[in-house]
């Protein structure tokens, strides 16, 4: 039987506090594939949570002990 879908859910999204301010963070959790997931950010973070982010849109590539990978959009 093939692996579920992965799925990516942001379980905690803080934006910055004031313009021009680089203090927002996100955090995810991926579900399904076959486990044992590594992250990577579009910003060239790596890791389930990113923190220091400016204002903007970031995207989480997540990626399964068998190299499946989904990639999710995550407005910030």
């Amino acid at each position: 039987p093939f692996p579920n879908e992965i799925d990516v859910d942001a379980i905690n999204q803080t934006d910055p506090s004031c313009f021009g301010k680089n203090d927002g963070s996100i955090a995810v959790l991926a579900q399904g594939g076959n486990g044992g997931f590594t992250y990577n950010w579009n910003n060239g973070d790596a890791g389930a949570a990113v923190q220091n982010l400016p204002a903007g849109n970031y995207s989480v590539t997540a990626t399964d002990s068998k190299t499946c990978q989904a990639t999710y959009p995550l407005p910030n």
